[in-house]
């Protein structure tokens, strides 16, 4: 449904998500000339449709709402019981790779620049990523 808002332009207010999505993906592959099959393309709709509700991304926790890094969602995998647990983690760790590095394209390659002297200036050790989240298994421990 499209209404028209008091500045006179249109205001959609009533979309379906996949739709949204496939429409934005096929014009994205189109404007930078890249060919993708369907399965993939289904795929990419559904991952995004999948995380528009925020619980299948975030995770309710003591303190709050949080996004378990992927290095934690790696460790799962590593540790997981079964075969099964394990191929869970491991689409889970690359879908919110894959969506987190199209949702921030920009921002990781700004940051890679800096990271390898590519851009104007490189990182004073004290300005180099320091984690947000304190290490909550054995193995990401070791590697601090």
């Amino acid at each position: 449904m499209i209404a028209s808002n008091r500045a006179g332009g249109a205001l959609v207010t009533d979309v379906n998500v996949r739709e949204h999505f496939r429409d934005s993906i096929h014009s994205a592959l189109t404007h930078q000339k890249v060919e993708a099959t369907e399965d993939t393309v289904y795929y990419v709709v559904n991952l995004l449709a999948h995380y528009t509700h925020a619980e299948n991304l975030f995770s309710q926790t003591a303190e709050g709402v949080d996004l378990k890094p992927l290095a934690l969602i790696y460790a799962e995998a590593v540790e997981a019981q079964s075969a099964e647990e394990r191929h869970t983690a491991l689409k889970r760790l690359g879908d919110i790779a894959l969506l987190i590095s199209g949702l921030f394209s920009s921002s990781l390659n700004r940051k890679r620049r800096l990271l390898h002297g590519h851009g104007r200036q490189r990182l004073r050790s004290s300005q180099r990523y320091q984690p947000r989240h304190r290490a909550r298994s054995g193995l990401l421990r070791d590697f601090r």
